[in-house]
């Protein structure tokens, strides 16, 4: 846990869960106990803590993988956070405390730079029906800018990393427009995957994308709605002049460089507030809310 989490003192407290009855659903397999994690205050972390949960790797199979996923109290379900297996430890680091576990999951397929073949009219997933970006998905999923994964889901709930979404938003923009050449590089270039090399290098060489102060792009963290909205607007060309007033419950939580974006994406009906009319500015983007907004600004731009 790094210093300066938050401001004074606070308790932690760290719960082995005997009993997972009601939280855990026969279709998953346990790596590790559940643990619950509490804090004696509201709200997150000012930085990331790291978790590092010991697993039983031995009962990974060639085609499963270790993945931890916290516990969605509200709506009843678990869902994957972004971290890497070390030997027989998982590690990923966490804004929140609530339950934590590690579980076995299907290996899934690294997205396809460019599909073999064309893709039918309609694309169909097995988990979006009655989902409230259940067209939208499918409309974008037709036009070869997002895909699932191969056990035909599209894990519209889970959290999109900077690389995924880079590589959904040039796509949106023009396929063909991905310059492997573009001669733009980070300090963790190598870190970015393949799939995804050409087209966070193109976008960095259009202004689209940049990376942190100490020369990093982080092609695996989680994009957030601030960077998502910014993003889009360098895309569409949009004048961050353009907005008007931020009607959202938290504008004064949205930091100085994004309010000109969101502004603009609210003018424009790109962006729209979650629950409480937040726009949730730190807040995880999912790939249900990427696909959703990447849709209505090429509505915009038609």
């Amino acid at each position: 846990m790094p210093t300066d989490l938050t401001e004074g003192n606070f308790k932690l407290t760290i719960h082995k869960m005997t009993s997972t009855a009601g939280i855990v659903p026969d279709s998953m397999t346990l790596l590790s106990p559940v643990f619950e994690l509490l804090k004696s205050f509201d709200g997150s972390f000012k930085k990331p803590v790291t978790l590092r949960f010991k697993i039983q790797a031995k009962l990974l199979g060639a085609d499963r993988r270790a993945g931890m996923f916290y516990y969605d109290e509200t709506n009843g379900k678990w869902i994957e956070v972004e971290g890497h297996a070390e030997n027989d430890e998982f590690v990923a680091t966490v804004h929140h405390f609530t339950k934590f576990a590690v579980f076995s999951v299907a290996k899934e397929a690294p997205p396809q730079v460019k599909p073999e073949k064309p893709l039918p009219p309609v694309v169909h997933f097995n988990d979006l029906k009655g989902h409230w970006a259940e067209v939208m998905i499918q409309e974008t999923a037709a036009k070869g800018i997002v895909s699932g994964y191969d056990d035909g889901s599209f894990k519209p709930d889970q959290f999109i990393t900077r690389a995924e979404f880079t590589v959904m938003l040039m796509r949106a923009l023009a396929p063909e427009a991905a310059d492997p050449n573009s001669g733009v590089s980070f300090t963790d270039s190598d870190k970015i995957g393949i799939w995804a090399q050409r087209y966070v290098s193109e976008a960095a060489r259009l202004h689209v994308v940049s990376g942190y102060a100490d020369g990093t792009f982080r092609p695996d963290e989680d994009v957030t709605r601030a960077e998502m909205t910014a993003m889009i607007i360098r895309a569409s060309k949009i004048s961050t002049d353009e907005g008007g007033p931020l009607s959202f419950s938290d504008a004064n939580e949205i930091p100085d460089w994004a309010k000109g974006a969101a502004a603009a994406a609210l003018r424009w009906g790109i962006a729209q507030g979650r629950t409480g009319n937040e726009f949730a500015p730190d807040g995880k983007a999912t790939r249900a809310e990427a696909t959703v907004m990447l849709m209505r600004m090429l509505q915009l731009n038609k």
